[in-house]
This record gives C-alpha cells, sequence and structure tokens, in this order.
C-alpha cells in the first residue's frame, strides 16, 4: 500500500506547537502483470504481450512459468528486463517455479513490458500459465494467457513415383521387378500398412487362372531384387514404422510373379492400397485450415 502522511498541527498555549502524523491512502497498489495472446495467421507465430507494474515493495525480480515441452519455441524480447534461460527456481518464500527469470529492480509505480513469440499456432489458456512477481519478501502469483501446449501439428509429406504399374513379359517364367518408390517424411510416428495385395487376375475374358504373385519392401537404393517375397496374404500383415525424428524416409516395392504354361496370353491386374497411419498423438484442430 502507497501512504503519505499528512501532519496535523495543534498550537498549544499560544507557544508550543506540537504536529501529529496521520496515514492518508494515495493510489495504492500493489504490483500486478496484465497482457495476453494472439495468433498471427500471416507469420504462422503466436505472440503474447505483457506489462507488470511494480507497487509496493518494488519488485526485485520476475519469474514467468512456461511449458516444458514449449523450451525451444520461442523468444523474449523486452527493452527493460533480461531473461535467464529456463530452468527451476526455489526461494524460500516463491517455492520451486519452472521458468525464466528477470533479476531487475522495478521502481515503485513504475511499468516495464515484454514480449513471447512463439514459432508456430498453438493453443492458449488462463491461469496455468502464470508470473511471479516478488518485492521483498513478497512473493505473488498471477495466471495469466499464455500458450499452454507447443506440441507442433501433425503433418505428413510423401510421394509415389508411380501409381499404375505395366509389364510386357514372356511366358513361362519367374520375374521380378521394382514397382514403386515412396517418400515419406513427418514430425510424428507413421506406420506403412499394406492392404488388398493379391495375384494378377485375368481383366480380359479369355483369359486363364490367376498369376501367383509375391510383394517385398526393400531400401530405395536396393538395385537388385530383395531375397525373400512374402504372399499376399502374409504381406498385407506387414507394417513399416517410420520413427519420430526419421527424417525422409524411402523404401521400394517390389514385385515378383511365376508365370506356368498355363496361363494364356492377356492382361492381368490388381488394385492394391498403401496406408499411412499417424500414431501416438492428440486431437489437432487447425486454426487456420
Amino acid at each position: 500500500m502507497f501512504e503519505t502522511y499528512r501532519s496535523v498541527c495543534a498550537f498549544i498555549c499560544g507557544c508550543l506547537v506540537i504536529c501529529f502524523a496521520s496515514p492518508l491512502l494515495v493510489n495504492a497498489q500493489e504490483s500486478y502483470i496484465t497482457g495476453g495472446c494472439y495468433c498471427d495467421y500471416e507469420t504462422r507465430q503466436t505472440i503474447c504481450t505483457y506489462e507488470v507494474f511494480s507497487g509496493r515493495p518494488a519488485l526485485s525480480h520476475m519469474i514467468f512459468s512456461m511449458v516444458p515441452d514449449c523450451y525451444d519455441q520461442f523468444i523474449t524480447t523486452s527493452d527493460f528486463f533480461n531473461f535467464e534461460p529456463l530452468q527451476t527456481y526455489y526461494s524460500q518464500w516463491c517455492g520451486d517455479i519452472y521458468g525464466m527469470k528477470a533479476e531487475q529492480e522495478l521502481d515503485e509505480g513504475q511499468w516495464a513490458s515484454f514480449t513471447i513469440t512463439y514459432d508456430g499456432l498453438f493453443p492458449l489458456g488462463m491461469g496455468t500459465v502464470y508470473a511471479v512477481l516478488k518485492g521483498g519478501t513478497v512473493c505473488d502469483s498471477f495466471p495469466v494467457q499464455g500458450v499452454i501446449d507447443c506440441t507442433p501439428p501433425p503433418c505428413i509429406k510423401w510421394s509415389l513415383d508411380a501409381a499404375i504399374i505395366d509389364f510386357e513379359i514372356r511366358k513361362p517364367g519367374t520375374y521380378a521387378a521394382c514397382l514403386a518408390i515412396m517418400t515419406v517424411e513427418s514430425n510424428w510416428q507413421i506406420n506403412i500398412g499394406f492392404d488388398s495385395f493379391g495375384d494378377l487376375i485375368p481383366v480380359q475374358p479369355f483369359g486363364s487362372s490367376q498369376i501367383p504373385a509375391f510383394y517385398a519392401t526393400a531400401p530405395a537404393e536396393q538395385a537388385s531384387p530383395p531375397e525373400q517375397f512374402l504372399t499376399p496374404v502374409d504381406f498385407d500383415q506387414q507394417v513399416l514404422v517410420v520413427p519420430i525424428g526419421a527424417g525422409e524416409y524411402r523404401f521400394s516395392l517390389w514385385g515378383k510373379i511365376v508365370i506356368g504354361d498355363d496361363i494364356t496370353a492377356c492382361e492381368y491386374g490388381d488394385d492394391a492400397i498403401i496406408s499411412l497411419k499417424l500414431e501416438n498423438h492428440e486431437d489437432y484442430i487447425d486454426p487456420n485450415p
């Protein structure tokens, strides 16, 4: 509380002056922090700006709490505060706090501001982020609006260098070839699955029985056929796991067919599905689809 004193003087016996001091409250305020955040959809940034007011006692330092998974997603700017790196702070008045600490003393009745800029559009919350303002032995916590989750939104980039494969083959014999090369990149774990792979069936009425087919995957750089091929039923059970942080993942899809004397000249084919599935992620809704 800010207090000023008004002197009340009384003249006694025409010569003795006695002055009594009585408190008068003027602009009594405590320290506090205000501000909030917004999403800049053009720059794809989340920007939070805060103003800190120093009441009485004057602020000796401030700690701004942060969500641990946001530690490498932001920068801070201020004309007054110099923030120390993220860590856990402890004091007998404030307890344990994980966040940024600024040691600058702010005089009574003064303002200072700072901005936190996050690289990405992230959800905001009120109350789960807070600032701790300390003056003397007084340590107060103020819930503020801030970023509550810096988990990047799921993203997949992929390409397939072929969608339809045509081969002209003479019978009889066993033939193998690279059917396609696929490239996948994601910031989450990706499970690549296979479905509906089967033997080749005639697409024209005068075709004969189905052509037995077998499938395999291999590194994209491999030029020769893999040693082991699987039947369509077994191949459909395969899952390729691309872990988080794998970067660009490339693999080749191979096929092998066995043509006997009983196979008539005809066009044979089969439709198959390759699926990409994000794993181990939370629900996410892009605020700017």
